[in-house]
């Protein structure tokens, strides 16, 4: 009962920032039992430590290069299989996030990454998949070594796996960031810059950093494609990344006019529903085409 007296104050008083009375609910209890059953799972797939979790699901987008009209990349998605029932990211990870759990959970996800490019390598042509990572990630002075390890357990080009991260990650510790970003570079892996557009977004630190891909987010398209000054924005954007040798992405792509607008702008790749959905990453040999065979 003290746990739930506990998530009746955080949902009713905390966020409302005001006193009150709640009387409770059937549903607060339903609420309460799914919240507290998922916190026991995620702190024993932390304890448990185990990189092979199935309770883990690594789902990927597959990512359209608008060059030559293929899908040589993808983004991996994570997902959790709880109770016969498969849980998204944002009922999660703030939890992982307030318990210092999120490191197990990414090396996990990149563990089953790493073992999917492994048994597509030989066989598909592609370029990479991405991994997200939390800003707490690049902080920590270990994660360079943690990463290139099970890199090694699988035996595959570390060029086959790339790293995101949003630029908060930029805010922490600097050095440690800077430190971690380096050795993974030096060893191969490239970077993406997420949630581009998102909020205060210091472009000299971003073309100055070591990022192969800015991803813009989808909230920047559609403003632009309703207001001129965004509009604009974008277009002096995208030419400046690619002055700089820095590849432009758009995300949240779910039409053909959005398809079109971004084409126009000049973006490399696209993400999005319009093009391919989130898929489990056994089902990217659907989108990878095998060596010796030409897209068409």
């Amino acid at each position: 009962m003290e746990g739930f007296n506990d998530y009746l104050h955080r949902t009713y008083i905390t966020e409302a920032k005001t006193y009150q009375v709640h009387i409770a609910t059937e549903q607060d209890y339903d609420d309460y039992f799914e919240v507290h059953t998922l916190f026991r799972e995620l702190k024993d797939i932390y304890t448990k430590r185990d990189l092979n979790d199935p309770r883990v699901l690594c789902y990927t987008q597959p990512i359209y290069r608008v060059a030559d009209h293929s899908f040589r990349t993808a983004e991996a998605l994570m997902r959790l299989a709880i109770d016969g029932k498969i849980i998204a990211p944002d009922k999660f990870i703030p939890i992982l996030e307030r318990e210092n759990y999120i490191h197990v959970f990414t090396e996990i996800m990149i563990n089953k990454v790493c073992a999917g490019i492994e048994r597509m390598q030989e066989e598909y042509d592609f370029d990479a998949i991405t991994v997200n990572c939390s800003p707490a990630e690049f902080s920590n002075r270990c994660f360079h070594s943690d990463v290139l390890e099970i890199i090694s357990a699988h035996q595959i080009q570390p060029g086959k796996l790339r790293l995101e991260m949003t630029e908060n990650a930029m805010f922490g510790d600097i050095d440690a960031v800077r430190f971690n970003m380096d050795r993974l570079a030096d060893a191969g892996i490239k970077f993406y810059l997420d949630d581009f557009g998102t909020g205060y977004s210091n472009l000299e630190r971003v073309t100055s950093s070591r990022f192969s891909t800015v991803k813009f987010d989808k909230s920047i398209l559609y403003r632009a494609m309703k207001n001129e000054g965004t509009d604009e924005l974008i277009d002096a954007m995208v030419a400046l990344l690619k002055r700089r040798g820095i590849t432009p992405l758009v995300e949240g792509v779910e039409d053909e006019m959005q398809s079109d607008y971004c084409i126009g702008k000049g973006f490399d790749y696209i993400q999005g529903f319009k093009y391919a959905k989130p898929i489990p990453i056994e089902s990217l040999t659907d989108y990878f085409a095998k060596y010796g065979t030409v897209n068409t």
